[in-house]
């Protein structure tokens, strides 16, 4: 495959408490086939308990139903080189065990670490 099939320039936006309710918004914008997921990024909003996700996609190619899966990797010393290792440790170990995994982000709240990983549905 070609990095032509990652390429895309259409965003949409998800708000909510948590990734849980962004997960349902994003099943249900990706549910018809209608968007091709590409990517996600993830933002949190200072002062608030609101996270942001935006999906990347395209619609000039079939598209897919996709899911947000998080696994909570642990804590992170951004200091630390074992810490760096361990977490790339972590994050191979838990990427392994999902199916059909396109891309991910890393949310990091007080020091510890979530991977999300959007995967097809």
């Amino acid at each position: 495959m070609s990095v032509q099939h990652q390429v895309h320039e259409q965003f949409k936006v998800f708000a909510g408490p948590d990734i849980a309710s962004i997960d349902s918004q994003i099943r249900a914008f990706t549910a018809n086939g209608g968007v091709a997921a590409k990517s996600i990024g993830i933002g949190h909003v200072e002062g608030g308990d609101t996270l942001v996700v935006s999906l990347g996609y395209r619609t000039d190619v079939p598209g897919y139903p996709v899911k947000l899966t998080t696994k909570q990797v642990g804590a992170f010393d951004h200091g630390s080189p074992a810490s760096i290792a361990a977490l790339e440790g972590a994050l191979n170990v838990h990427a392994g065990g999902e199916d059909d995994v396109i891309c991910h982000e890393l949310f990091i709240s007080g020091g510890s670490v979530n991977l999300v990983m959007m995967t097809l549905a």
